[in-house]
């Protein structure tokens, strides 16, 4: 027996494709820092089923869902309008980043069922921000410490959102730290490490260290911290992750103190609350309460460059920008995440809504990666009062602006209807005022809509004009994105030749222009289109290129779903030894992603279908209840969750046959 037809409710190749006032901002950021503790990988690179194109970037900051989430690769008319997720970046910073520190690929280690991966490491280390005001002097401060002075141990401490971690990548990154510590320089993301066990492996596998089998992993550590040629460092990020998980503090101050005793060894930690970890002789980087908040220039400096070509000068908007950060106490985190505001609505607009809701401006939803139905609601009502604003202003490119916005949500919600009627006024306003690339896009973003409700000849119109459109004027990013769309379509027609043409096109033009994101997805989608015709041969080869892609350029969170594809193959060719091996290696991957509930579920239900086949009926009523679980503990996949209570009545039909 076996179930040919008995895909994932979306049909096996969709693809879900990314003291005083000052007081009061800092227990907000806690708050907010404590519930977005773990670093997922932010990125969601895939085919909807049921939203229109394009990244929601929220008012709020904050993400959709992955299965709703339309692939962001694209540059829009929205070109200053970045993906401004807050989720997962490392709330320390204060800008963007450079990667500090690359680890060669050394295997992957386990941690309480968790699996951690080298590519997981370094995604997981944050970047030394280019918007970086102020901290010029605790910078030196740090420098002279582990340099000038020769003392070994440097604490940066203070309150989340502060810029810790921002301080100790500039550290590490200065000219006479790296000339001291040559290449002996380690950062160690603690969020991703929550004992001494898992310190000790994260370190092994960051410094490549050779281990024998059955050795000793801490001997294999501290033979080398001890005999290691030249000075090292080691900074730990982060650092009361382990320090107050569970009751492993005890093991983590042994652990920490006899690195301190290898005397070649040089430590930072980046840490809440006032004092540094263990019995060790630590210089607070700072005054003796930790780093202070910026000063009022550098923080209106700070505040202008996130801000970018959005913020208008006038005598108006100084005064106003003065306000507004002497209301925020000159918090770094509550200064970027401001100013990101302001590429969205007016800075009169943002201060009004800061008076009425304080910090609630500046926070997330309670579950990582999605909004909840309030946010919706608050992200669609700023929406509208920005609309209103520039609709009495007369200006009406940001009025189209804010109509873009309003659609975004609206089909992120699957109101199809108002998302259309949204960027069907946006497509107007762009025409009234001569932008014919912004009147482009929203063709594109109106067959995408068109796409996700299944009026597929009126999509594939207006998506054939908007790539035209958008090969006339050089885009040749965007062009891509529209042959995608169209061989997306022509695959759900079953119209496979054109499908396959219109994806290969796709495919070429992303090489050409060095988007590897995209030629990887192309990948993918070829796979499917192959599967959809039973070619299955030809699939897996697909299906392996992708997931080689994406290892190769570190879209980690997207090599499961190969995995995933590559196992659904197999069954479907009755290899289930190979399926059942390609299925594992998803969920081991997947185990590393506390977020990505949907693919989790989708690796599951294909899971049971595996068993199913095998008629191991004991096993795939456990995988399908697991994956209904998974569905369900999301809050927002109630038709995943139905369907895995249909596989289970149908599972249940067959033990009865």
């Amino acid at each position: 027996m076996q179930l040919d037809n008995f895909n994932a409710p979306t049909n096996h190749c969709t693809f879900d494709h990314k003291p005083r006032r000052m007081k009061k901002v800092i227990v907000a950021l806690r708050k907010f820092g404590s519930k977005n503790k773990k670093k997922e990988e932010a990125h969601s690179a895939g085919i909807i089923e049921d939203t229109a194109a394009g990244t929601l970037l929220s008012i709020l900051n904050s993400q959709i869902p992955g299965q709703h989430m339309q692939t962001p690769t694209g540059h829009s008319f929205l070109q200053n309008a970045e993906n401004n997720r807050i989720t997962n970046s490392n709330i320390t910073n204060i800008g963007g980043n450079q990667t500090n520190h690359y680890y060669e690929s050394g295997g992957p280690f386990f941690e309480a069922n968790k699996i951690i991966t080298q590519d997981m490491i370094a995604s997981a280390t944050p970047a030394a921000p280019m918007i970086f005001k102020g901290r010029e002097e605790l910078v030196e401060q740090g420098v002279a410490i582990l340099c000038q002075q020769g003392l070994r141990f440097l604490a940066i401490l203070g309150a989340g959102g502060i810029g810790k971690t921002s301080l100790a990548l500039h550290i590490m990154n200065y000219v006479s730290v790296k000339k001291k510590f040559a290449e002996r320089c380690y950062f160690i993301p603690c969020e991703l490490f929550e004992d001494a066990e898992s310190l000790v492996r994260g370190l092994i596998h960051v410094m490549e260290l050779t281990m024998q089998e059955n050795q000793s992993k801490q001997k294999v550590l501290f033979n080398h911290l001890q005999f290691v040629q030249g000075d090292l460092l080691i900074v730990f990020d982060n650092f009361e992750t382990p320090w107050n998980h569970g009751d492993s503090r005890i093991v983590v101050k042994n652990l920490l103190e006899k690195i301190a005793m290898c005397g070649k060894v040089s430590l930072i930690v980046t840490m809440r609350g006032p004092d540094g970890p263990g019995d060790i002789p630590w210089e607070i980087l700072g005054d003796q309460s930790g780093i202070p908040t910026l000063s009022p220039i550098s923080a209106k400096e700070a505040f202008k460059a996130f801000a970018g070509n959005k913020l208008q000068s006038s005598d108006d908007s100084e005064s106003q920008i003065d306000s507004l950060l002497y209301q925020i106490e000159y918090v770094p985190l509550a200064i970027r995440l401001s100013a990101q505001h302001v590429k969205k609505i007016p800075l009169a607009a943002l201060i009004s809504l800061w008076e009425k809701d304080k910090t609630s401006v500046l926070t997330e939803g309670r579950v990582p990666g999605r909004l909840t139905s309030t946010q919706y609601d608050k992200a669609i009502n700023m929406n509208l009062q920005a609309r209103k604003y520039f609709k009495q202003s007369e200006n009406q490119w940001s009025q189209a602006i804010s109509m873009s916005w309003l659609s975004e949500i609206y089909c992120a919600q699957a109101r199809y209807k108002e998302g259309s009627e949204m960027i069907l006024e946006a497509q107007q306003l762009f025409q009234q005022v001569g932008n014919e690339l912004g009147v482009t896009e929203c063709l594109k973003r109106l067959g995408d809509i068109y796409r996700m409700q299944g009026r597929n000849d009126e999509a594939i119109k207006m998506i054939s004009d908007a790539q035209k459109q958008f090969q006339t004027f050089g885009n040749q990013m965007r062009a891509a994105e529209c042959l995608w769309s169209l061989g997306e379509l022509y695959r759900v027609q079953k119209k496979y030749d054109k499908a396959t043409e219109m994806i290969m096109k796709s495919q070429k033009q992303s090489e050409e222009i060095g988007d590897k994101q995209r030629v990887a997805f192309c990948l993918l989608t070829l796979g499917c289109i192959y599967m959809d015709q039973a070619q299955y041969d030809e699939a897996v080869n697909m299906f392996s290129n992708a997931q080689m892609q994406y290892q190769n350029i570190g879209m980690i969170v997207d090599v499961p779903w190969c995995y995933q594809y590559l196992g659904e193959t197999y069954r479907l060719q009755g290899q289930y030894g190979k399926a059942k091996e390609a299925l594992t290696e998803a969920l081991e991957l997947l185990n590393g992603f506390s977020g990505e509930k949907y693919r989790m579920g989708c690796t599951l239900l294909h899971f049971g279908h595996l068993f199913f086949d095998m008629k191991d009926f004991v096993e795939a009523k456990r995988k399908y209840e697991e994956a209904e679980n998974v569905f369900n503990s999301h809050g927002q996949l109630e038709k995943e969750a139905d369907y895995c209570s249909w596989a289970l009545a149908k599972l249940g039909e067959a033990i009865k046959q």
